[in-house]
């Protein structure tokens, strides 16, 4: 009975001192001799009775309590400690001057790309942010090499194309030369063409109609709009390396809300040509905002499965915004880096450069609009 009654007081005691427990500058200065004595079921005599007794729960529960918010504390305390080393670290070793600089370009491309945004709203869409949110760091830095030799081994190999800058229709020619040498067969498979259009595609390539037959044909300039060179660029270069060039987009394009059925579509069109040409290695040249997890690769993954096959797939992106700032901040200079194992990112252009090449698309479209009112 007197274990009791000493517990009781012990309770009473600790409920009058609150601020030392909610307070955490106060949790400081707790030391686990501290928290031991605070510990009330250690007053009580040992006995099973004393589970169901209410006075026992009670400060049980007491105790519990003090003890989660004592390990909590601890763990943030290290987190914040944890972050503010990493802080320090990286700016110890930004070199004088370098950090203005970044400020200044990364103040240019955000009014860029605010003046961006009050034209074109699609960079506020929830589709776009889930990609941003999935390529907005890197594991290591890589090179051309290592890709490379990644994809020679892949069947799937998905390239993200930003179309207004012509860096990325280069590199994606680039890519094609370098991994021609192999004798697997290849298809390439484009989204500036329609599949319905398929016919016409093989037409022009065979020389049967006229280039600008087929640009009539698909209504290039109604339908993708961006500059024609560069992607007559990519077509040549199929040709010549004997690559079998698919269409594979489907309607939607222009209505953002339906933008996840056109991936379906999409998908479709692509398991479509898989079955087709089991031995073939695909190369998928598509805007950069499909190419999240959740969007077109997790849909032709999860199509497989279902099929019951499994292909390994690389995904490519190129020019990723977040990721070029981090590399300047470490004063890398980086070609390639690894974002997770079968996930690559290349650097062509600055984020500058890419966001002008936007703009310049804008405005050629504007002065079309004026010049052919009726269109």
């Amino acid at each position: 009975m007197l274990g009791i009654k000493a517990a009781l007081a012990a309770g009473v005691k600790w409920r009058r001192q609150p601020k030392m427990v909610g307070n955490w500058k106060n949790l400081e200065n707790i030391s686990p001799f501290l928290l031991q004595r605070c510990c009330f079921t250690n007053l009580l005599p040992p006995g099973r009775l004393y589970r169901k007794n209410p006075v026992y729960n009670f400060l049980r529960s007491r105790e519990r309590a003090l003890r989660r918010l004592f390990r909590t504390y601890w763990r943030r305390r290290a987190l914040w400690q944890r972050d503010c080393q990493i802080h320090c670290t990286m700016n110890k070793f930004i070199r004088p001057g370098l950090k203005e600089t970044i400020a200044v370009q990364k103040s240019d491309v955000e009014r860029l790309k605010n003046e961006i945004n009050s034209t074109d709203k699609k960079g506020e869409s929830t589709y776009i942010k889930e990609f941003l949110k999935e390529y907005r760091s890197h594991a290591q830095t890589s090179t051309y090499d290592n890709l490379y030799r990644r994809c020679k081994t892949a069947d799937i190999i998905w390239v993200g194309d930003y179309h207004a800058n012509p860096a990325s229709q280069h590199f994606l020619i680039r890519l094609l030369k370098a991994l021609r040498r192999s004798e697997k067969p290849m298809i390439l498979g484009m989204e500036m063409v329609y599949r319905k259009n398929q016919g016409i595609l093989e037409q022009w390539l065979d020389g049967t109609v006229s280039e600008k037959e087929f640009l009539k044909r698909i209504r290039y300039d109604l339908e993708w709009g961006y500059d024609w060179e560069d992607y007559r660029a990519i077509f040549l270069t199929a040709k010549s390396l004997r690559i079998a060039v698919k269409g594979l987009d489907c309607g939607l394009r222009k209505d953002l809300r339906k933008i996840r059925k056109r991936d379906l579509c999409v998908a479709t069109n692509i398991i479509e040509i898989i079955q087709r040409n089991s031995q073939a290695q695909l190369f998928i040249f598509f805007g950069e905002s499909h190419l999240a997890e959740s969007h077109l690769p997790g849909k032709v993954r999860r199509a497989l499965k279902d099929l019951g096959q499994t292909l390994e797939d690389v995904v490519i992106v190129q020019n990723m915004d977040s990721i070029y700032w981090n590399l300047m901040r470490e004063n890398h200079r980086a070609e390639v880096v690894q974002i997770e194992p079968g996930k690559f990112c290349v650097f062509n252009s600055t984020p500058l450069e890419k966001y002008r090449s936007y703009e310049q698309a804008i405005l050629r479209w504007r002065h079309q609009d004026e010049d052919h009112p009726e269109a």
